[in-house]
């Protein structure tokens, strides 16, 4: 069967051709070249001023040999029906991979094993491929980078156990209207199946020239949850405890601590901002104890439950407390 590849003396003729026209264009008088003739009529070298032609001929030769090889209508060694099939099962197995809603790690490394399985020899056989070992070596090698990259992107990662958004928010204040604050409804999320105690979650003001009186926090009604049963006085009070510190950076950081998280549960709050101008908050997630951690009304004991991780200046903190049925801030004269 005779072949139609590219011709074995493409690169003898495209030479042949280079040569040519580096005779016609050496041939004739050196005015014709455009070279330059000195006062005393000596003549510049003519292999430097031919250089950068012959730079360009040498590359429009292998131009050719490349494009006459890729319009050729089949691959040297004849047609691959074989690897046009594995080609093929190649695409329905990643589609499949992705339709799947769960991928669990045994589905995403079968399916990552078969690929490759598939690949392999479509690849080693590859037209431009199969001239040299180190050809099919270095595309195997690809291959595998390839697949390992996508089995990395699509490996299930376990939800974060507490979860905030947005993560962050800007005031503007730019409404005219008297009195009119601007609000911004954060939600909290324990993603677990089991009860989290101790959860910190921190505010943090962007801008250093802000002061503690431009952003209060409240709890919307339905979201607050008694501190201790009827009787004791706690319940009065909600179960979340915050803390206005200052970052070693001396920006402004509020801190809510939740006594608790069940399952699954959500909850909300507000930052209200009350001044007119910019501002930035930043929001984010920190300590959790997945132990119950002892809580009492008396002494020392109920501050144990409130813990920051967030870096702090050193001066301590400000605490301030919710109440059950009123919606503004309690405030004490209390450091951490």
């Amino acid at each position: 069967m005779k072949k139609t590849g590219p011709s074995p003396h493409l690169r003898k003729r495209g030479g042949c051709c280079a040569q040519n026209r580096l005779n016609r264009l050496t041939a004739g008088h050196p005015a014709k070249l455009g070279l330059d003739i000195s006062a005393n009529g000596g003549l510049y070298n003519a292999q430097n001023m031919l250089r950068p032609q012959l730079f360009l001929l040498r590359w429009e030769i292998r131009a050719r040999y490349f494009l006459q090889k890729l319009s050729s209508p089949q691959p040297p060694g004849g047609h691959k029906p074989v690897d046009r099939w594995l080609g093929i099962l190649i695409g329905l197995v990643g589609m499949i991979t992705y339709l799947i809603p769960d991928k669990t790690p045994p589905v995403i490394v079968g399916s990552l094993v078969i690929m490759f399985c598939l690949a392999a020899h479509p690849v080693w056989n590859f037209w431009w491929v199969e001239e040299k070992i180190c050809r099919r070596l270095t595309a195997l090698v690809v291959i595998s980078g390839a697949l390992i990259y996508l089995g990395y992107r699509s490996w299930p990662r376990p939800p974060q156990i507490l979860d905030i958004s947005p993560e962050h928010i800007a005031f503007s204040s730019m409404s005219t209207v008297p009195q009119s604050n601007e609000i911004y409804v954060f939600r909290i999320v324990n993603n677990s199946d089991h009860t989290v105690y101790a959860t910190e979650f921190d505010f943090i003001v962007d801008e250093l020239t802000a002061s503690a009186r431009e952003i209060t926090i409240d709890i919307p009604k339905q979201y607050r949850k008694p501190f201790g049963e009827s009787g004791s006085g706690a319940e009065h009070f909600t179960d979340v405890l915050g803390g206005l510190c200052r970052t070693p950076t001396q920006h402004l950081v509020y801190v809510l601590s939740f006594r608790s998280l069940e399952p699954h549960e959500s909850r909300e709050v507000e930052l209200i901002h009350t001044r007119k101008g910019k501002l930035g908050v930043s929001a984010k997630t920190g300590f959790y104890s997945l132990d119950p951690v002892p809580i009492t009304i008396k002494g020392d004991t109920a501050s144990r439950w409130f813990r920051a991780d967030t870096p702090m200046d050193g001066t301590g903190c400000t605490f301030f407390a919710f109440l059950v049925d009123h919606q503004d801030m309690v405030w004490f004269n209390r450091k951490l």
